[in-house]
């Protein structure tokens, strides 16, 4: 709270892998319904391009969190199963490469489903 989200993405990459970025345009505005533990919420999400300057060629790279190793990859847009990224409408518009912003309002949708 109190933090612009352009700030907040700088803060918190850089705690989450180690690693400073450069934060681009806004893509995306995106009011999210969904229920997770029998709680609704209402998520309002900023969703920003973004570039890692140090990072080379785009390699993978592995960032350990707790007991968790994450592995970062990427894959040229054109290759990515649609069905395989969440939110879905990421890799749509990628793909469109749209110049500009949009807002997106998804349905509501319960996480605690196995479908």
């Amino acid at each position: 709270m109190f933090e612009f989200s352009k700030e907040t993405l700088l803060r918190e990459m850089l705690e989450e892998i180690g690693r400073k970025v450069a934060v681009g345009k806004l893509l995306w505005v995106v009011e999210n319904f969904f229920e997770y533990n029998e709680i609704r919420h209402h998520e309002i999400g900023f969703y920003y391009q973004m570039e890692i300057p140090e990072l080379e060629d785009q390699q993978d790279f592995v960032v350990q969190e707790d007991d968790t190793e994450l592995l970062f990859h990427w894959e040229n847009v054109n290759n990515i199963d649609t069905r395989s990224i969440y939110p879905e409408f990421v890799t749509t518009d990628l793909l469109l490469d749209t110049a500009s912003i949009r807002h997106i309002m998804l349905d509501f949708k319960n996480l605690n489903s196995t479908v």
